[in-house]
């Protein structure tokens, strides 16, 4: 029998008859049961299939006498017994940690005779071993149920007695240690997101966590992090520290992204918030900050809603009707914000270029059309009729001309 992913049963070159398998209760074992070579069979099978204590008994259909011999045995009359597996570890350790040697016997006093060991981790044939089964090193992956099987053979026959299923834990660090945030790593302002430190395996469970933002550390020892009312100043990358006793196992960061809506808004105005009559005055809709940044602005004049959505608003050939208070409101999905009112003066007439202005008039001396005494005027007598305002897109994000 030869142990690995199949086994195999033979019979000397006399036999012309092959070998068959069988359980313990005399049942043929046909599924997978292929014919080899001349005076063998082979039956693979995987050790999931063989429950604990299960025996596999090889032995040629018929009895037929040129392959039996006085040591043949017909079926039902050899009672194996069922072999054990003991676990070792260097003394002086109370369980067996990650980089730890261990040894696994297969004991089988009562087993004779011993033609080979079998030995199985998992679902999985360890093909190459004796008796012991050694581990110089244990990794995560040696961890698992181990079980052996013990092949006794004579002249005509033979089967196999597998042992149950030993489990070895070796203890280690944490591994796959990352953060999870729920809902999601982008909250709005205002609202709560709770942060856990998970992990893929640990052996034993961590007892203790370290939360950190950036690279300063943070209160708590949990596993799970709640951040309640989260503002922009919280922001930032996130990691965990998870610790077992073992030892400890840092998480990748995680980024959290605050949305919140824009701040700072403010009027601007170029060249200025006193132009002459005639010239262009361009308004902007700024913002300190804002995630994400505005997509569509609102004017106001007094409390009249103005036309357009855009960041800048051109006041052409700019006359007396349009002086008064501007405001503005930017929206960015998340929130909306408004600006302070943005006082306009009036706009200087070009006759008074040089005269003292007085807050919201302008008066000065007129010609008459025959070169007489000229007399004085206010804007009011010399404004025309309000033209149309045009509105384009300013910069899309912070910033602009201070305000005047």
């Amino acid at each position: 029998m030869q142990p690995g992913p199949s086994l195999t049963c033979s019979v000397g070159a006399k036999c012309r008859h092959r070998p068959s398998w069988y359980d313990r209760d005399g049942m043929w074992r046909s599924p997978r049961q292929t014919p080899g070579r001349s005076g063998t069979t082979e039956l693979r099978i995987s050790p999931s299939q063989l429950h604990p204590g299960a025996a596999l008994r090889c032995q040629v259909d018929g009895y037929r006498d040129e392959c039996d011999s006085d040591q043949s045995q017909p079926l039902g009359t050899v009672a194996p017994n069922v072999p054990r597996v003991e676990v070792s570890w260097p003394a002086g350790k109370a369980a067996l940690r990650e980089g730890d040697g261990f040894t696994l016997r297969c004991q089988a006093a009562a087993l004779w005779p011993v033609a080979g060991y079998v030995w199985s981790h998992g679902d999985v044939w360890l093909p190459g071993t004796g008796q012991d089964l050694r581990v110089e090193k244990a990794a995560v992956s040696d961890g698992g149920s181990y079980a052996c099987g013990v092949w006794v053979s004579g002249p005509g026959w033979g089967y196999l007695s597998l042992s149950a299923r030993e489990s070895v834990e070796v203890q280690h660090a944490p591994i796959g240690v990352r953060v999870t945030a729920a809902p999601g790593t982008s909250p709005q302002a205002g609202e709560s997101v709770t942060l856990t430190c998970s992990y893929t395996s640990s052996l034993p469970a961590p007892n203790s966590y370290t939360w950190y933002r950036g690279g300063r550390q943070l209160e708590g020892s949990r596993q799970e992090m709640v951040l309640k009312s989260i503002t922009a100043e919280q922001a930032g990358e996130y990691r965990c520290q998870a610790n077992n006793g073992i030892d400890q196992s840092p998480s990748p960061p995680i980024t959290i992204t605050v949305l919140y809506a824009p701040t700072g808004v403010r009027v601007t105005a170029a060249p200025g918030t006193s132009p002459q009559e005639g010239k262009s005055v361009t308004l902007t809709c700024n913002y300190t900050s804002s995630l994400p940044a505005p997509n569509s602005y609102t004017w106001y004049r007094g409390g009249r809603q103005l036309e357009g959505s855009r960041q800048e608003m051109v006041l052409k050939n700019i006359t007396a009707e349009q002086a008064g208070e501007y405001r503005c409101q930017a929206d960015n999905g998340i929130g909306q914000s408004g600006s302070p009112r943005h006082h306009h003066h009036r706009p200087l007439h070009p006759p008074c270029l040089g005269s003292r202005v007085h807050p919201g008039t302008c008066s000065c001396a007129r010609p008459t059309a025959a070169g007489g005494a000229g007399r004085r005027h206010s804007l009011e007598e010399e404004a025309e009729q309000t033209p149309g305002t045009e509105q384009r897109s300013g910069p899309t994000g912070p910033g602009g001309d201070p305000d005047v």
